[in-house]
Order: C-alpha cells, then sequence, then structure tokens
C-alpha cells in the first residue's frame, strides 16, 4: 500500500500534485530542503525526468525555490529590514532572531557606473574597489550585496572583508566607522545571474537598495548596491529625528 501523499503520480502533475500536498502539511517546512531528485523518483516510483520537470515548474511559479548547488527547497518566510543611520543587516536580523552569516564571493578594482562615482565624490574613469557578498538568512541566500570602496581611503579593506566576513568589523580596523547617509530603494526584474544566486526565477522581481555610506565627518566612505529577493524581504524606513539616513 502506497503512503499518503504517494497516489496519482503519473507524469510531472501527478508529482506535482504531491509536492503541493506535502508543503500544506508541513512535510517540507518553509526553508526546509527537499529529498534529491534521485530519492524522490524512488520514493514515487516516477522517472527522474518527471521529478525534473514538477519541480521546475513549482520553481517557475514561485511554489518552491533553488539555487546553483544548494538544491530546491520550500519557500523561506519574510523578515523585515529597517533602514536608518545606524543599519546593520547582520545584527539587526540577529537581534530579532533569524541565523545570518556573509558569505564573501569577489572583489576586485573596477571602474564602477557613473552614479557610485558620483555617490562616493571620485572623478568620471576612477578605478574603485568593489567586494562583492552574499547574505544568508536561515541558511537561504536572501541578499547579494555589492560594495564599493576608493582605494585611498580605504587600503587592504577586500582582505580584511574576506577575513572577517563583517564590513563594519574591517572598516573599525582601519579605524573608520560608517553610519547610512543616503539610501533610494527601486523594484526591478532580476538578472540571471541574480535569479541564479539568489534561488529565483529570471522572471521575479528582486529590490535594489542603493546606499551611500559617510564616516562620522558626514564624508562618503562606501557606496553598497544590495539586490534582494522581493517575497523574502519587508523593507521599512523609520522616522529619524537627526536628519540622517533618510531614504529617496
Amino acid at each position: 500500500m502506497k503512503e499518503a501523499g504517494m497516489t496519482n503520480t503519473t507524469g510531472y502533475q501527478g508529482v506535482v500534485r504531491v509536492l503541493r500536498q506535502r508543503l500544506a502539511e508541513g512535510v517540507y517546512p518553509p526553508g526546509g530542503r527537499l529529498p534529491s531528485q534521485s530519492a524522490l523518483a524512488r520514493e514515487l516510483a516516477v522517472d527522474r525526468n518527471q521529478i525534473r520537470r514538477a519541480q521546475a515548474w513549482m520553481i517557475e511559479r514561485g511554489e518552491l525555490d533553488s539555487a546553483q548547488g544548494l538544491g530546491v527547497w520550500a519557500p523561506a518566510g519574510t523578515f523585515d529590514y529597517a533602514i536608518h543611520a545606524g543599519t546593520r543587516f547582520g545584527p539587526q536580523l540577529r537581534a530579532a532572531g533569524y541565523q545570518t552569516h556573509t558569505v564573501f564571493r569577489d572583489a576586485r578594482s573596477i571602474v564602477p557606473p557613473h552614479n557610485v562615482l558620483s555617490l562616493i565624490e571620485m572623478k568620471p574613469g576612477s578605478r574603485a574597489i568593489r567586494v562583492d557578498l552574499t547574505r544568508i538568512v536561515d541558511g537561504l541566500p536572501a541578499m547579494l550585496a555589492n560594495h564599493y570602496y576608493n582605494p585611498a581611503r580605504t587600503p587592504r579593506i577586500a582582505a580584511l572583508i574576506a577575513e572577517t566576513g563583517s564590513v563594519t568589523a574591517s572598516l573599525a580596523r582601519l579605524g573608520l566607522e560608517l553610519r547610512r547617509g543616503v539610501t533610494s530603494i527601486r523594484s526591478r526584474l532580476a538578472s540571471r545571474a541574480e535569479a541564479r544566486a539568489l534561488g529565483i526565477a529570471p522572471s521575479q522581481s528582486v529590490v535594489e537598495i542603493t546606499g551611500c555610506n559617510v564616516d562620522e565627518a558626514g564624508d562618503p566612505l562606501e557606496v553598497s548596491v544590495a539586490i534582494a529577493r522581493s517575497d523574502r524581504i519587508r523593507l521599512y524606513v523609520p522616522a529619524e529625528t537627526t536628519g540622517a539616513g533618510k531614504a529617496q
């Protein structure tokens, strides 16, 4: 006798019905990883291609999430992220009870887009250090963060971030402390590379948060461009009493 949730699995739509039932019953809780395609194929007595097709169909519709090298999982819950003068991603979310850490992806010297150079007050055509990070929340990628620095002001910043996994701690080693200056927020479709890294369909929207962060004197210290999953993050901007950290 087949177990509950294992009937009518003929074809990929039958697999979809089983997976939907298990999601509804909490067999795969929010953020929980599904068994491998091979394991599901054996369990449901179907061809692995049917598992692959069913999962791809559900991922395209936002019913499942996936990322290269991370497998397939049930959609994770949302989290609140406040943008203010003292915004710190990791400490803020950990204080709210989330498990979070940062993955160092890459660092290189590039000529940034004009708007980035303007925000960080560097001349057109200047080279800046770009550090790329991935913010992981409850074990799943939630945000890609690209940070731009003037190498004259922040020597060794890339090596320090790679070592510490923290922008704040790395700047502190250089005797610098940042605070949020100006923030702009927009919604757009994810690029293919962003979709793969975040585990979403290319047709899904992301929230792009561009911030110019300043030092204690108010001089530009870094520009951060964060690309967050729009289905996981709820942004809010508390009323500021200092006039700093306003959103545009």
